[in-house]
Parts: structure tokens; sequence; C-alpha cells
């Protein structure tokens, strides 16, 4: 529990934190422009395959620049990205590992043809390519059609839905203000009174987002929106050409009122009042008002998948969920005291587990009994080394295990700890300290370990690959084990009085 308050404490700080930097960022840089496929689409949908009822699974590489963000943030927000797309059948699997890039200019650029250069060098084939950075030219997200999604870090938490905004830009659907990111003209210039009757159509320039890779900044490329009007009677070509979206006008970050509108009021070519839908996710509203994507959003993202972008379909993916994780955490445990440099974290496999999220803790003096997060690792493998740690200190640990499209898994082991030591600060036993007979035995033979007097002792028998064996810890002057059951092979002893340690090796014939 206390581990949680602290928590909470903290994601409380970062999340006043990253709203103030969020509300110095433009919502989303991906500016205005309709594919020829999406134009082609919405003239008949009924032509185009979406496979209705069936879920799509979608690749995701994960590419991180930014400092602080571990494995388990970009792993919450899969969470929170496959949650959004829970309702269109499209669900993302990561392309694991996530991906580490050092470099500076990249992780804070502010031309996009920086952020395109980035992502021609490090983009992954037939994925949906993700980079994670602390500033993507001073957006919370853009999209590049013809590269992949650059995202900022603060715009990434829980109930953020940015990076499903920008995956729905990947997957070819637009703002439902398409046009009116200028106002209404592309150059900003012209300012617009929402009381009075909204023009025919606005003009936009998507001179750097076509579908192919254009910076030259001596051409202007200007296109023509019609606005979509309250009736209806236009929505399959103004706006975003989808008539499940209401028409909305607003091209900057809004906030909703109680019954799930904006609080602007705007007016129509005809003179209609209208307020728009807070709920989409393809919006600027604010993310504690956006939830979803409409029917026709979906269809159009599945057909987009299917028709335009079916090598991100893998056919010989499979979606296999874990069978009854039961996490047991094997070594290091109860205290044990271990070399402070390489400790291997051992715990059993879980079947079907794509990977693990381990989480190390400290404690501190000021907060008696309260854990700090200290860091985060995952690993595809049930065991994992860590670096060099500080001596003489407790750590805990625990571990989630994932499949690779589920990444809202509650269910984490339970805590446990060891004590770092250097090792060469401690007394290696002798002979006359320590007996341990026989060492060379048939499964089953009692294995004694005798010591000179009466004192605290700690036992650890392992298997080579590290498997725990057998454990005591208590006080005396011999311990007698079993080897009943014991398989064949090498084991080693480990041997722990207050004044030294060694370690003794055993080998079952």
């Amino acid at each position: 529990m206390k581990k949680i308050l602290f928590s909470l404490f903290f994601m409380g700080f970062c999340l006043s934190l990253s709203l103030a930097q969020k509300a110095e960022l433009s919502p989303c840089g991906s500016q205005p422009y309709k594919t020829e496929w999406l134009k082609n689409y919405q003239k008949d949908p009924s032509k185009f395959e979406t496979r209705s009822g069936s879920t799509l699974y979608v690749p995701m590489t994960v590419h991180v620049l930014a400092g602080g963000v571990t494995d388990e943030f970009i792993f919450r927000n899969l969470c929170q990205l496959n949650a959004d797309f829970q309702d269109t059948e499209i669900q993302f699997y990561l392309n694991y590992p996530i991906r580490r890039v050092s470099n500076g200019a990249y992780n804070s650029h502010q031309e996009l043809e920086l952020g395109y250069n980035m992502m021609v060098e490090y983009n992954v084939e037939n994925t949906i390519n993700t980079y994670v950075v602390d500033n993507p030219a001073g957006n919370c997200g853009y999209n590049l059609p013809y590269a992949g999604i650059a995202m900022n870090k603060t715009c990434m938490s829980e109930g953020d839905h940015t990076w499903a905004h920008e995956v729905g830009h990947n997957l070819s659907i637009q703002h439902p203000f398409l046009g009116w990111e200028g106002g209404v003209s592309y150059t900003g210039t012209v300012p617009h009174n929402f009381n009075n009757p909204a023009p025919d159509f606005v003009t936009y320039d998507y001179t750097l987002f076509q579908q192919t890779p254009y910076f030259d900044v001596d051409t202007l490329i200007v296109d023509t929106a019609f606005v979509e009007r309250a009736d209806g009677s236009n929505c399959h070509y103004a706006g975003d050409g989808f008539c499940d979206t209401d028409p909305d006008y607003i091209a900057n970050r809004w906030f909703c009122n109680s019954d799930g509108q904006s609080n602007l009021i705007f007016t129509d070519p005809d003179g209609v009042k209208l307020q728009a839908d807070a709920s989409l996710i393809m919006s600027y509203a604010d993310d504690g008002c956006a939830a979803r994507f409409t029917e026709e959003q979906s269809a159009a993202m599945r057909a987009n998948l299917i028709d335009e972008k079916m090598e991100y379909l893998d056919p010989n993916y499979t979606a296999d969920p874990m069978l009854d994780p039961e996490l047991v955490l094997n070594y290091p445990i109860d205290d044990e005291i271990v070399p402070f440099d390489g400790v291997v974290l051992d715990w059993e496999d879980i079947p079907n587990a794509d990977f693990y999220n381990i989480e190390i803790y400290i404690t501190n003096e000021v907060f008696p009994g309260m854990m700090f997060p200290w860091n985060s690792y995952s690993s595809q493998e049930s065991e994992f080394t860590l670096p060099a740690l500080d001596v003489n200190v407790q750590f805990f640990w625990e571990i989630t295990p994932y499949e690779d499209f589920a990444f809202c898994n509650e269910n984490v082991s339970e805590m446990n700890s060891f004590i770092t030591s250097d090792v060469s600060s401690v007394n290696e036993l002798d002979d006359t300290q320590v007996k341990l007979f026989p060492n060379i035995l048939e499964a089953g033979q009692i294995i004694q370990i005798v010591l000179e007097e009466t004192k605290d002792i700690f036992l650890d028998i392992r298997s080579m690959d590290g498997k725990q064996i057998y454990s005591y810890k208590g006080i005396g002057n011999q311990v007698s084990v079993s080897s009943q059951g014991w398989a064949t092979g090498i084991y080693l002893a480990y041997i722990e009085l207050e004044e030294g340690r060694t370690t003794r090796k055993i080998i079952v014939h």
C-alpha cells in the first residue's frame, strides 16, 4: 500500500507538470490533407473490404529517444492505445524490443524535415513506427503519411488519446474540422466570427503533408475543403467526409460542457447554430472529453489496412493468451545477500508470455517503509541480469508478464527482496569452518553441512540454470539435506555465516 501511495503522489506531481507542458503545445502537427485513397473510399465505401467481426492485429515498432521513458511506460500507453481502438476491432501488438536511440537533434526537432530524416534512418518495414521524443516540432504529436508517427512524451499517459489520434491519421482518417486549421484562409490571417454563417468552403495548406516527402518551401500547395452543413446534405464530401461525425469548425484545443459538446457555438453556411461533438478522438476536444472513433471512421481505418496497408497484416500472426499465469520469483528472495555486480533475477516461465516487465524498488530513510521506484526493465526470458548496483542496499523486485498484444495486465507478482554485498570484502570460509559431504553422490543420499560451532547459517542450493532446489535459514551447527528426486547434474551450495561465505559444488550421478 505504501508503494501505491507514493506512486499516486508521484503520478499526481508528474501529471501537473505534464498538463502545464501540454498547454504550450499544438495538439497535433498532422496538418490537413485527404489522400486519394480516402477520397475514393468515401465515394463508395461498399466497394471496400473491412472484415467486420474479426480483429485486425497491427505491429507497432516503438523507438524511444526521450529520457525517462521506461519500457513499462510504453506498455501502459499501449494499454491506452488498444483500449481506444477496442471498438474498431483493430489492436496493436508490440514489435519487441523497444528501440533506444541516442540522437539529441532528432529528440528535440523543430522542423518536420528532421523528423522525416529520423524516420527514414530508423524505420522498421511493415510496421507502424512511433518515435517518443521530447519535442516533435512543438506538437503533442504528428503523423507523416509517408514515414511514421512522432509523439511528445508529455502527451502520453493514462487517459491521453494523442497516440490514438495520430494512429487514426496513419490509417487515413482526418480531423472533423478539416480545412479550418488555418481559419477561413490557409494563411490564418482572416479571422472568422462564429456568430456569422460560415463560408461554403475554406482553404488549407498541405505542402508538407502529402503522401510523399516534399520539403520545397518555395512551393506552396493549397487545397479547398467544403464546410459541412448541419443538415448533413454534404457530409459525404465536406469536412472529414464521414456522415456520423458532426460538423466541427474548432481547430484549437477546447473543453467540453456537461452535455459533451463544445462551449463555443458556431454557425453553418445556412445559419444553423451548432456545437461540436467532444467525444471524437479525432477532434481537438480535451482528452477528458474525447473517447471514441465512429463506426464510419472505424470502417475506413479497417479498409485502409486491408486495401492500402496490407503489409501491416501478417497472416501468420496469432494472438495467444497466457495460460493461467502463476507468478513465482525464484532468486534472489527473502533478503538473500548477493554480489552487487551482475545480479541475475530468475522467475518461473509463464506459458505464452511474450515478455516480462521487471520493476525494482528501494526504500528511503526519510520515508521509512515506503518503497520508491528505482528502475524498470523488460526481458523476453524468465531471467534478467541487472547492471551493477549500490552496495549494502536492500532492493525489492516484482515482475509482470505480458502478451505482445495485451498490455492492460494487473497480474503482478508478489514483491520480494535481496541485499547487495561487495563480494571482495566478504571472507571466504575454509574447510575448518564449513564441511559439506558427500559432494559426489547418488540421488536420494543425505548431504551434511557441518559447522565448527553453532552459528546463524544461510544455505541456498541451486541447479546450474539458477533454479532454487533447497533453502534454509536458521541457527545450528549442522544441516541435513535430502537429495531425493534431484536430477543428475551439478549443483551449487551457497553457504553464508556471519564471518564469511563459501560456494561448494555438489555432483549427483
